[in-house]
């Protein structure tokens, strides 16, 4: 993650870093915040050369590979090289997708950019999970680490619990003011098949494909919590990161369902209609957290 935030921007991952405390050298963690802030800026100049240009290419690598050393030693190194490598050229062509699609100019979405990157760079530079319990019937005297599938795993059961708890809160919502459930999830299967696949979802079928897609979306989020947050914390740092979360979902949805065609564009919307979904995603965050944690304690 790390390596992939480089690709983005060079000193992203050293942002996190230096927030995190994992750089000890506090006019380190000065001096690469400085640094993080003069890239944030100079990136919304016009003139500002591509990322993947040869010298800038070459710093976004040599980031990638130092966070990676950092965190994982030598495997992370050429981890955190090959990811930011690949990312650099990936985020490039997606910024400039949006820049043709999204009807927003360029230091806007810089800005959206700048935000994704430093929440990611925050979340992957945390501090490493507590050791194992002790297991007796472990000859060596320690349990191995939870793995990263088995985190993204317990991620997947606390985003299908969390997506419950949304669904509960919709399905009362509704009730109580009388109104009709969104089909939006369905809109989005429905188009992401007919444009790969040509196939066309029964009318008959609607109602269950809507469900399906939600479901499916809700679990998903929940592998990429699970993988990120990977042990118990408290209850105030647990209810913290599930308001995050959930509101970091409704951000994400906000950019990609009018990019999608799915919905207008948020600026379009009432309050009357952005407030509920903001709060059904807060439901869902603080759901997947709590879950999380439990199933991780």
């Amino acid at each position: 993650m790390l390596g992939a935030v480089s690709g983005a921007r060079t000193f992203g991952a050293w942002a996190g870093l230096a927030a995190r405390e994992r750089v000890a050298n506090p006019w380190a963690r000065v001096g690469l915040g400085f640094a993080a802030a003069g890239e944030l800026a100079s990136d919304k100049h016009p003139e500002i050369p591509a990322r993947s240009d040869g010298p800038a290419l070459v710093g976004r690598v040599m980031s990638g590979a130092l966070a990676g050393r950092l965190i994982g030693g030598g495997s992370g190194a050429g981890v955190g090289a090959a990811t930011a490598a690949a990312s650099t050229y990936l985020s490039e062509r997606g910024r400039a997708l949006l820049g043709g699609r999204a009807p927003l100019p360029d230091p806007a979405l810089a800005v959206a950019e700048d935000a994704l990157v430093l929440g990611v760079a925050y979340a992957a530079a945390g501090p490493e999970p507590d050791p194992a319990p002790i297991d007796a019937s472990d000859p060596d005297g320690a349990a191995p680490k939870r793995s990263p599938v088995t985190a993204a795993a317990l991620g997947l059961v606390a985003g299908a619990a969390g997506t419950a708890a949304m669904t509960s809160a919709q399905v009362a919502f509704l009730r109580a003011t009388d109104g009709e459930p969104s089909s939006t999830p369905g809109d989005v299967g429905r188009k992401l098949l007919r444009e790969t696949t040509g196939a066309r979802v029964p009318r008959r079928r609607q109602a269950a494909f809507n469900a399906l897609m939600h479901g499916l979306y809700g679990t998903g989020w929940g592998a990429a919590f699970g993988a990120v947050r990977r042990r118990r914390c408290s209850p105030a740092q647990t209810a913290l990161s599930g308001l995050g979360f959930g509101a970091a979902v409704w951000g994400v949805s906000l950019v990609e369902l009018p990019l999608l065609g799915v919905a207008p564009s948020p600026w379009r919307q009432s309050p009357a209609a952005l407030t509920p979904d903001l709060g059904f995603h807060l439901v869902y965050g603080m759901a997947t957290a709590f879950v999380h944690s439990a199933l991780v304690a």
